[in-house]
């Protein structure tokens, strides 16, 4: 599998898991403990993370506005 949709695939797996409740750091060493390799696990979570951080701001953003 290339690596690109290896990752993309981590990726969606802890999207769906931390709506229901998973922390993020639990899904990193699950996966890491399933065998999945430490640098694709980590690529994932800053993917995440800069995710969340753009939702974040956007929502920031529009709060502001309605006020």
């Amino acid at each position: 599998m290339r690596e690109d949709v290896y990752r993309k695939k981590i990726i969606e797996y802890m999207q769906k898991n931390l709506k229901k409740g998973y922390t993020l750091e639990s899904l990193k060493w699950a996966l890491i403990g399933q065998g999945y390799s430490r640098t694709s696990v980590d690529y994932a979570v800053q993917e995440l993370n800069k995710e969340l951080a753009r939702k974040a701001e956007k929502y920031y953003y529009l709060s502001m506005e309605l006020q």
